[in-house]
């Protein structure tokens, strides 16, 4: 089994990404959650064995909707419905 944790979702800049000419930096993990998902993945997939995968997010503190919906995809194919939660008149709103 293997554990991957975000503890935020964050979008990386892009000089943060990409290097000069475009390419995606080796470090690019480390500034933004989906290509940290991406570099676990890969580490799961070369480390063979493992079947099951536990995604932690019991300390996420939250972070960009965009970055959340990236590692999304990561676990299923099908379109994932999103809503805004409003407390104070708990309106639900589809984005």
């Amino acid at each position: 089994m293997a554990i991957i944790t975000l503890d935020s979702f964050d979008v990386g800049t892009i000089s943060e990404i990409y290097d000069q000419d475009g390419n995606v930096k080796e470090d690019a993990w480390k500034h933004d959650s989906y290509h940290y998902m991406h570099y676990c993945m890969n580490q799961i997939e070369n480390h063979g064995g493992i079947n099951k995968i536990v995604l932690d997010l019991s300390l996420n503190g939250g972070g960009s909707l965009a970055a959340m919906e990236k590692v999304a995809g990561f676990l299923t194919d099908e379109k994932i419905p999103l809503s805004t939660y409003v407390r104070m008149s708990r309106a639900v709103s589809p984005l």
